[in-house]
């Protein structure tokens, strides 16, 4: 059969119909067509087109219904029948569906605004694809405004029609859908009960998202909190909080009747970003409570720390204003009320090529023993320090670099145990030699680097038993050492990049006039390499020449077989003369204390751990996760097994699903997670729809 079309244009409006009847300014027919006007596309089977004037005033409308299809500036609409004036660019979609992936909406009638904007009664929200879905957000109005921003009232949250929550109002940029709006977890503790919770996303607009947490533990009672977000446009600001309370007792406290964590975060970069600002706070009611309300949703950074810090970098200079309270009892720590701290920028001497670094610092400082130590005594001081550096850098005929050193230390206190020796000076001086060479194989590269570095420490003028401790920076002593090792690294090199396959570090420490250990007491050994690109092994390991053995030994295991399956374990060893130091180059303890003194203290870190981490995706929406932990061989102390088992799997596109058994020294918690989210589609990947009849 022939197919007839009537094309034209009126008034920015293209009609585009198939087999058209024209009657009295009505252009209609049951055959179909298309009709585009600025921001909006119309198809339909059944359509009537009007232009006329009636009594003086222009009717310029269409109705359609029958496949109805209505692209509505971003929004794709389908629907029984539509009403549209093109004068005032509004219209009416009866029965009518959208997406904005993943969310689907739908309601009875929905309503397109002049703004872009419309407005669902009677409607519902969901990520279901179902006609009736398993699940939505119901509402008696719905306001969907440009930007993907939604605006609700009476809101019924529903599981197979059954209410399971309701609220309100609720605002929404339905954006969020990426960021897990909606978590249920069930957990159950051996010694702690079930515990249920549900967090809800109540709020998010414009850069701001507020969520509501809500638990109740069987044995206990109920427990709730809110967590609000935000971060600005710029990404220049960033608040996070969560403020929690729950009727609950720790295990060793069980006649407690309630629990909290307060805890948050603010960021902030001013004046061109040369200022920065960081807020964190944590306060909590015992030290289980991280542990115990332990979700991946429910803590970040702070690391239960209560802290100021301002830094303001210049040209010439860097300055940081930080201050650090102690606000939970059971903790030890110090605290900083305030310090103040500059580093000049390095400058060179004129004529000698010396160059001068500068750093400079002011604190009062109090250490606050846990309120659980017994038979200790708090101590506080002020404390200034001044810590000047002159080096030059001599280079020979471009393969030898020797740069010497000269500096020193000084600290004054405004308090010590005995009243008296408030000053600690003390001088240093060294010199550090490296050289790098190396040698092409083909498409082989061998880079060696030997280096040399010796140093010396004057006796302090103040000895760590006459001032207070309160970090390394008071722990200071006479050292007089020399470090060596050689670096070998080997590239592979291709037309596209170059790639490091191997590296091995070999280095030890000799020190001199010293009674507490041998002149070469330990070597040690760094090695990595990579068998295949995605197999790669770590080994670090430290000998004792004078206990006659290994001090410490790590191997570690990387393996990512393919794109369902990654695989990673690491075997660790600590020896009895290993000692547990936040730097492990810092020999400083080592010379002031001697071997057996340090041996039955608590720094003596012997043990032995096993970890395995094994990710297997075995269907495209099914994976399973294993992480272990074992150790054994820890003094006065029992050989302990943990591990966690989780599944993972994703139902109805968004509905992600982690199921966990986690085996603790102390007890079995098995949890569900069950929360909404999805990737966030990366730039140029959305796909646009095109509709036509056959």
């Amino acid at each position: 059969m022939e197919k007839i079309f009537q094309k034209g244009v009126e008034g920015g409006v293209t009609v585009d119909l198939r087999e058209p009847l024209y009657t009295d300014g009505v252009l209609s027919t049951d055959k179909g067509g298309v009709i585009t006007a600025s921001d909006i596309r119309i198809q339909a089977m059944h359509m009537r087109y009007t232009r006329k004037t009636i009594e003086g005033k222009l009717v310029w409308t269409i109705e359609g219904e029958g496949q109805l299809i209505v692209e509505f500036g971003e929004y794709v609409f389908v629907g029984e029948k539509l009403v549209y004036d093109f004068q005032n660019r509004e219209g009416t979609i009866y029965n009518g569906r959208t997406a904005v992936e993943p969310w689907y909406f739908g309601g009875e009638r929905l309503e397109l605004r002049p703004d872009g904007s419309y407005l669902i009664y009677n409607g519902y929200v969901t990520t279901s694809e179902k006609d009736i879905p398993d699940w939505g957000i119901y509402s008696s109005t719905v306001l969907v405004e440009k930007e993907n921003y939604l605006r609700a009232s009476k809101v019924h949250f529903k599981v197979d029609r059954y209410t399971v929550l309701w609220i309100p109002a609720l605002r929404a940029n339905l954006n969020s859908i990426f960021d897990n709006p909606i978590r249920y977890r069930f957990r159950w503790s051996g010694r702690q009960g079930p515990r249920f919770g549900l967090t809800y996303e109540i709020f998010s607009w414009e850069h701001w998202k507020t969520l509501v947490r809500f638990d109740y533990r069987l044995t206990r009672g109920p427990g709730g909190g809110v967590e609000t977000r935000y971060r600005s446009a710029d990404r220049k600001t960033e608040f996070q909080s969560i403020n929690y309370l729950a009727k609950d007792s720790s295990i060793l406290h069980i006649h407690e009747k309630a629990r909290f964590r307060f805890e948050g975060e603010f960021k902030k970069l001013m004046d061109h970003d040369k200022t920065s600002v960081l807020l964190t706070w944590d306060k909590i009611s015992d030290k289980d409570m991280p542990s115990v309300y332990d979700d991946r949703d429910f803590d970040f950074d702070t690391a239960e720390r209560t802290q100021l810090l301002v830094r303001r970098q210049e040209n010439r200079w860097i300055s940081n204003f930080y201050a650090r309270v102690r606000v939970n009892s059971f903790q030890s720590m110090k605290q900083e009320l305030p310090s103040f701290e500059t580093t000049l920028k390095t400058f060179e001497v004129p004529a000698t090529g010396i160059l001068f670094d500068n750093k400079a610092s002011a604190s009062y400082l109090t250490f606050e023993y846990s309120k659980y130590i017994e038979h200790v005594h708090n101590y506080s001081s002020t404390r200034f320090q001044y810590f000047p550096t002159l080096y030059r850098p001599i280079v020979y005929d471009k393969y030898f670099t020797l740069t010497p050193e000269l500096g020193m230390q000084a600290i004054v206190y405004g308090n010590t145990p005995e009243k008296n020796d408030y000053w600690m000076i003390q001088g240093r001086t060294g010199v550090r030699l490296e050289t790098r060479l190396f040698r092409q194989y083909d498409n082989i590269r061998h880079v060696i680097q030997p280096y040399a570095a010796y140093r010396y420490y004057t006796s302090p003028t103040s000895s760590p038993h006459q001032h207070y401790i309160f970090d390394l920076s008071d722990g200071w002593t006479r050292l007089n050492y020399l470090s060596f090792g050689v670096n070998n690294a080997f590239f592979r090199s291709s037309e596209e990049k170059s790639q490091q396959i191997i590296s091995a570090d070999v280095y030890s420490f000799a020190f001199f006039d010293t009674r507490k250990v041998q002149t070469i007491p330990r070597i040690f050994g760094s090695l990595c390499f990579f068998v295949l690109p995605t197999l790669r092994h770590v080994l670090d390991a430290g000998w004792n020449f004078q206990f006659s053995q290994i001090d410490y030994f790590n191997y570690r295991i990387e393996w990512t077989v393919n794109t369902d399956l990654a695989i990673a374990a690491e075997y660790r060893h600590r020896g009895p003369y290993w000692w547990r130091k936040v730097d492990t180059e810092n020999y400083f303890v080592d010379m002031f204390r001697s071997e057996e003194r340090l041996r039955h203290s608590s720094l003596s870190d012997r043990s032995d751990t096993m970890l395995l981490h094994c990710f297997y995706r075995f269907h495209p929406n099914w994976a399973c996760e294993i992480t272990s932990r074992q150790g054994w061989n820890r003094r006065r102390e029992p050989r302990y097994w943990e591990f966690e088992f989780d599944v993972l799997t994703t139902i109805q596109t968004a509905w992600n699903v982690r199921f966990s058994y986690q085996h603790q020294e102390t007890e079995d918690r098995i949890a569900v997670y069950l929360n909404i989210g999805l990737k966030r589609p990366t730039q140029g990947n959305q796909i646009r729809k095109v509709y036509a009849f056959e």
